[in-house]
């Protein structure tokens, strides 16, 4: 009788821990739906980057520009003969604006304002720094996006200066950019765009490899359509260097031979880097990320579930924690702009050294974004900053509970780094 009770007791009191487990797992469950509608939500936000609240017009001065229009128009320069060539000239705009020759990207795909001059004899060339982004087409003219911290990217077009002194050099700011710069392609907010996508041989696009926002999140299998991509083996297989011509019902791949000596007489060199391109589309996706931060934060006010949200959203990104590995181990010798970012590692910076690249299995050797010192994060809100922060600082300790996803793909010696560089 008294081992019946014993039996009874244990059984009742398994069927009590049963419950109670069972009641967290539906409790856990419902907040993690709870959490992906919200989330939903806030990415299916139409942000009016219009609106009064944002002042997005508001900024008409240009800024880090004007030293680029006062060198053409006010400096008395040696060089009074103008330049000898379009390169010449762009060279001279590139070294103003501190924009290195070694980010050149050639991409032919008919994108920008200037679609009708833009083929595979004829690509157009993206350079970038930090917070400026330059499309040359060689015949064409300059179109520059500056990125405003609070506002987003702000869009200027203006021809090069065929004189080192030039009285009628103009900068101006362009509203038809923002057609697809401020659009669904952008959540909205006046962003940036990267795409890839398989171009026709006659013209035209087949078919969009990369349906979802640009970010180094995307498959090496989605990127480069449309791009010209320089040492393009280690990356196969990708629609880089290529065409698409329809066979009944299938696309049939057609290979460009890149380079080409008229691509190369047609600008600054014949290479269209792809570490370049890869730093390029991690950096779109923080920018993105980051304005869009502010303008909900400035629609929806200091809401703390909004702002614990976004703080998840980029310290997922920040974090590289669905990075895909690279297909194949990448010699950094055979990129100009691997050694510059290697040269910038080296400075001495404590942030700079998360400019270190690893191009052996994934972009970087420590897998957090050198972005986080940049003025596009620096000037988010700061209590938004106070619990980004605070979230990443967990992260890099073992144990955490709540954090564990974000950070448990990262080895114990960038953990430490991070901690050095921002703690």
């Amino acid at each position: 009788m008294q081992r019946e009770r014993s039996h009874f007791h244990l059984s009742l009191g398994m069927k009590k821990s049963f419950q109670r487990s069972f009641n967290l797992s539906i409790k856990f469950m419902l907040f993690h739906f709870s959490f992906m509608i919200l989330m939903a939500e806030i990415k299916k936000v139409e942000i009016d980057f219009e609106n009064k609240i944002h002042n997005y017009h508001g900024n008409e001065n240009l800024g880090s520009l004007t030293e680029l229009h006062d060198y053409f128009t006010k400096h008395e320069i040696k060089n009074k003969k103008g330049f000898d060539t379009e390169l010449d000239s762009l060279e001279t705009v590139l070294r103003i604006l501190n924009i290195p020759k070694s980010s050149q990207v050639l991409v032919f795909s008919n994108t920008s304002l200037q679609l009708s001059k833009i083929s595979p004899r004829n690509p157009r060339a993206i350079f970038f720094n930090d917070e400026l982004y330059l499309g040359y087409v060689p015949g064409g003219f300059i179109e520059l996006l500056k990125i405003d911290p609070y506002v987003g990217a702000i869009p200027f077009v203006f021809q090069l200066p065929q004189k080192s002194i030039d009285q009628s050099f103009k900068i101006q700011r362009s509203d038809k950019c923002m057609r697809c710069h401020a659009s669904r392609k952008t959540n909205y907010i006046p962003g940036l765009l990267l795409g890839s996508v398989i171009p026709a041989v006659g013209g035209g696009t087949l078919d969009v490899l990369n349906k979802k926002k640009p970010s180094h999140n995307t498959p090496y299998n989605q990127r480069f359509g449309g791009w010209y991509l320089s040492s393009s083996h280690n990356f196969h297989p990708h629609w880089g260097n290529s065409l698409g011509r329809m066979i009944g019902d299938e696309i049939k791949k057609v290979e460009i031979r890149f380079p080409t000596e008229e691509i190369t007489q047609m600008h600054i060199s014949d290479q269209s880097d792809p570490v370049a391109l890869l730093v390029l589309e991690h950096q779109i996706g923080f920018t993105n990320l980051c304005i869009r931060i502010q303008y909900l934060m400035r629609e929806n006010g200091n809401k703390d579930q909004i702002i614990n949200d976004l703080t998840d959203e980029l310290l997922n990104y920040c974090l590289f924690s669905n990075e895909p590995p690279i297909p194949k181990e990448f010699n950094p010798e055979l990129s100009s702009f691997a050694r510059h970012f290697e040269r910038i590692s080296e400075s001495g910076e404590k942030i700079d050294l998360l400019k270190k690249l690893n191009l052996q299995t994934r972009l970087f050797e420590t897998r957090c974004s050198f972005m986080l010192k940049s003025k596009i994060y620096t000037s988010l809100p700061e209590k938004f900053k106070a619990i980004f922060s605070d979230k990443l600082r967990k992260c890099l300790k073992e144990n955490q509970l709540g954090v564990e996803s974000y950070s448990s793909h990262l080895e114990k010696d960038e953990k430490k780094l991070i901690r050095q560089v921002f703690f």
